[in-house]
């Protein structure tokens, strides 16, 4: 069996896009697949499990690096109908070996959300007035987020302007899972960043950008078809 070396978020996205495969054909495990070989797979899988566009990008190309998707780059994989990618062979053999901890940790995520949903109704999980004050406080940090990218439109924050939504921007300027990686102090998965720490994660992200940009001048195709 092939050993991708995944990291944890690449393994995430890649058992979430086997899961798909296995919707379509209306198979329970990853070698199901054997016999039914449906595996066309989309990058909007992972935006509706939670990445964010410029995460879902960067996954789904680093697991096209590690040998795990076929990606058409004659393709803008953002498009809706564009189902014209492809799950290796390998990678749903890989998934059946992690299929039973997947399945676990997505029962113990419904479970969260049921007690929490639970624990709103009783007025455990705050009162309407907090979760209207929060909600708040989160449009005004959304705000000032995208009157800064606004402002600096020219200087690689465009991308935020053009493809960003309210949805885009909701979990932009929450701590998700990915930054719960890195040293937060008392911060948890969640909880509202500040406007200053927004700002250093955008400035980031643009960094970044830049710099892919920069590596995949003069070469054919970036991935996807997209210019990075």
């Amino acid at each position: 069996m092939t050993d991708f070396n995944f990291t944890e978020n690449e393994k995430r996205a890649a058992l979430y896009l086997v899961a798909e495969c296995l919707d379509g054909m209306g198979g329970e495990r990853p070698m199901d697949l054997e016999d039914d070989k449906f595996t066309w797979c989309h990058i909007n899988v992972l935006v509706k499990a939670g990445w964010s566009k410029h995460e879902a990008a960067g996954t789904y190309g680093s697991l096209e690096s590690k040998g795990a998707l076929d990606i058409d780059h004659d393709t803008d994989y953002f498009a809706p109908d564009a189902w014209v990618d492809t799950i290796r062979d390998e990678l749903y053999q890989w998934a059946e070996s992690h299929w039973d901890e997947f399945e676990k940790s997505l029962s113990d995520l419904t479970d969260l959300y049921c007690l929490s949903a639970s624990q709103f109704m009783r007025g455990g999980g705050g009162s309407r007035q907090e979760a209207s004050m929060n909600n708040e406080k989160m449009n005004k940090v959304i705000e000032k987020a995208k009157a800064f990218c606004e402002e600096n439109y020219s200087k690689g924050f465009d991308v935020f302007v053009e493809c960003y939504d309210q949805k885009d921007w909701e979990n932009e300027v929450v701590y998700d899972w990915y930054e719960k990686r890195v040293e937060l102090g008392n911060k948890k998965e969640g909880d509202l960043m500040t406007w200053t720490e927004v700002r250093a994660k955008l400035k980031a992200f643009v960094k970044v950008h830049k710099s892919v940009k920069s590596e995949v001048a003069g070469k054919s195709r970036p991935i996807g078809g997209i210019d990075y």
